[in-house]
C-alpha cells in the first residue's frame, strides 16, 4: 500500500502508474526511480537561445555513412529530438534508456529521435553497447526498422560546439518542423516524453 499525504498524493500516483507501466513493458521499475520527477528545462546554451535555427550539422551513422541535418530533416515529421550523450556518461544512461523506451509513444506523434554521441566511437563498439542495454536487439523488428531513432556519431565534436553543450551533459533539443528549438532539456525526469510531446504537437498527450 502506498502511504502518502494528500498534497504527495497526485504526484504519488503519477509516480506509481509510470512505474507499472514502465514494468509491464519490460524495464525495470528502477528506471524510474532513478529519474528525477521532472527535467531540468534550459533557456539557452553557449551558442543557442530558445526559438532559435538548430545549427546545420552532420555525423555518422552506425553502418559509417554521412547524414546531415538536411538528411534528417527531409524525413517529414512534425518534430525532431537531439539527445546528445556519451556511452561513458553514467547520468545520461537512464534517461536515454527511458528516451529510447519510448520510442513508439514518439514516432505515434510524429517526433524522430536522433541519439547524437560525442566522440570518435566505433559503429560497432556503439552497436554492441546499445545490444548490452537491450536496445539494438530490436532492429530486427519491423516496425523499429520503420521508426527507429537515427544513431549519429560526432567524431570531432562539431555537434557538441555548435549546439553549445560543451560535453555538458545530458543535454536534449526538441525542433520543430520548421527547424527551430522548440525546448532545451538538462537533466532528464519521468516527465520528458510529456514535454516533447507538448512542444512539437502544441498539447498534451491523452
Amino acid at each position: 500500500m502506498l502511504l502518502c499525504t494528500p498534497r504527495q498524493a497526485p504526484r504519488a500516483q503519477r509516480l506509481l502508474i509510470l512505474t507499472l507501466v514502465l514494468t509491464l513493458t519490460g524495464l525495470s521499475a528502477s528506471l524510474v526511480s532513478a529519474l528525477p520527477p521532472r527535467s531540468k528545462l534550459l533557456t539557452q546554451t553557449s551558442t543557442l537561445k530558445l526559438d532559435a535555427e538548430v545549427p546545420w550539422v552532420a555525423g555518422w551513422d552506425l553502418d559509417g555513412q554521412a547524414l546531415g541535418l538536411g538528411d534528417i530533416m527531409s524525413r517529414g515529421r512534425s518534430g525532431f529530438v537531439f539527445t546528445l550523450t556519451k556511452p561513458d556518461c553514467l547520468r545520461c544512461e537512464d534517461g536515454l534508456r527511458y528516451l529510447l523506451s519510448a520510442q513508439d509513444r514518439l514516432a505515434k506523434r510524429g517526433v524522430q529521435l536522433v541519439v547524437v554521441f560525442i566522440g570518435d566511437h566505433h559503429p560497432e563498439d556503439l552497436k554492441s553497447w546499445l545490444k548490452s542495454r537491450g536496445v539494438w536487439g530490436a532492429s530486427s523488428d519491423a516496425s523499429w526498422q520503420q521508426q527507429k531513432p537515427i544513431f549519429l556519431i560526432d567524431r570531432y565534436g562539431v555537434i557538441d560546439e555548435r549546439m553549445g553543450t560543451e560535453s555538458q551533459l545530458p543535454r536534449s533539443f526538441v525542433v520543430g518542423r520548421q527547424g527551430r528549438v522548440l525546448r532545451m532539456i538538462g537533466q532528464e525526469g519521468y516527465d520528458l516524453i510529456d514535454l516533447i510531446i507538448s512542444s512539437v504537437t502544441g498539447q498534451a498527450e491523452n
